[in-house]
């Protein structure tokens, strides 16, 4: 696989909707991949020229059936003009557009791809080998061309299908919260799909199972008060849910952050800025791995449920001078004092 160099490449489907783009449009105008697909030009960097370009463009590529090129003015996404050259050329299926190919190339470009673009798309619209090796100009991506295969299947093998297998569980997502926005019972497809993901996120942050567990139903009890207001756009839902859970946990080390500070009052000094410290890295977990089963439940104990030196001395039959050097001692190694 090669550099891409020559700009940005996109394919649309007949209604103008990008069925596949290449990974340069990130860089050129800050909207991800994920952000583009099935998603309009116009609605993303475009729709910055007047009525009658828009119109001009579409009698030539979709009435006419020919090659429309023009410099025009973009915006990307943090709102900056982008200059650009659009060259778009309608590919044929059955004698009416099938999809639309459309170039950004890179500014440097412009001169000569003016010139490639006037004397080559035409050919290349008929003939998938000429295009294949076009392409892979664009994207740096070797396509093989099959015997007999026409140009729109091989667009649709190469490009288009492995775009759409890429995201077909955005879309599965998105039919499945439009159906819940109307049918609530139709949520538990979604709670189907994603608990054992939430469960796991959770399940690897927390030591308690059952806490992953109660929390990963807090998650979701939170989505579904919100369904009505969640609107459908490019990220899936799943990664809706994860942005959720971790706002949850991220409620949760708060909560332990105050306890801890009130353990002064019982000659215990608060680590809060300790954990504060890990709720920024998201790595409870990981520092907890340094201590021993004991220690970690001891802390535990008295952070996350509460428990007083007494009740934990008495829960583990240790002395409470003892319950109290296990949490001096834990404190002082997940700070990398010993």
């Amino acid at each position: 696989m090669t550099r891409e160099e020559r700009g940005v490449l996109l394919v649309t489907d007949a209604a103008g909707r990008i069925a596949y783009v290449s990974r340069s449009v990130e860089n050129w105008s800050g909207f991800s991949v994920a952000e583009s697909v099935g998603a309009k030009p116009g609605d993303l960097w475009g729709g910055n020229m007047d009525k009658s370009f828009y119109q001009s463009m579409w009698k030539s590529i979709a009435i006419d059936k020919k090659s429309f090129s023009s410099r025009l003015a973009n915006r990307s996404k943090a709102g900056r003009t982008l200059p650009s050259l659009l060259t778009v050329l309608p590919v044929m299926q059955n004698g009416a557009p099938k999809y639309f190919f459309a170039m950004q190339p890179d500014p440097a470009a412009w001169n000569t791809f003016d010139m490639e673009f006037s004397t080559q798309w035409q050919r290349l619209a008929r003939d998938p080998v000429a295009l294949s090796l076009w392409i892979e100009r664009w994207i740096g991506t070797k396509i093989d061309v099959l015997p007999d295969e026409s140009v729109v299947s091989c667009v649709e093998r190469a490009l288009i299908d492995p775009m759409s297998e890429r995201f077909a569980g955005r879309d599965l997502d998105h039919r499945s919260v439009l159906l819940a926005q109307q049918d609530m019972h139709q949520y538990a497809s979604l709670f189907e799909r994603y608990y054992g993901t939430i469960v796991g996120y959770l399940r690897r942050r927390l030591a308690d199972a059952a806490e992953a567990e109660d929390l990963a139903q807090d998650v979701f009890i939170k989505a579904m008060n919100g369904l009505s207001r969640y609107q459908v756009r490019n990220a899936s839902y799943k990664t809706y849910l994860l942005r959720i859970a971790h706002n949850e946990l991220l409620n949760r080390y708060r909560r332990i952050t105050s306890e801890m500070k009130n353990a002064e009052r019982m000659d215990i000094p608060p680590a809060g800025s300790m954990i504060e410290s890990m709720e920024n890295r998201d790595a409870l977990e990981r520092a907890m791995d340094i201590l021993t089963e004991s220690d970690r439940q001891i802390l535990k104990a008295f952070y996350t449920e509460g428990c007083s030196v007494s009740e934990i001395a008495i829960r583990t039959g240790k002395s409470e001078n003892a319950v109290k050097l296990v949490l001096s001692r834990s404190r002082k190694r997940l700070r990398g004092e010993l």
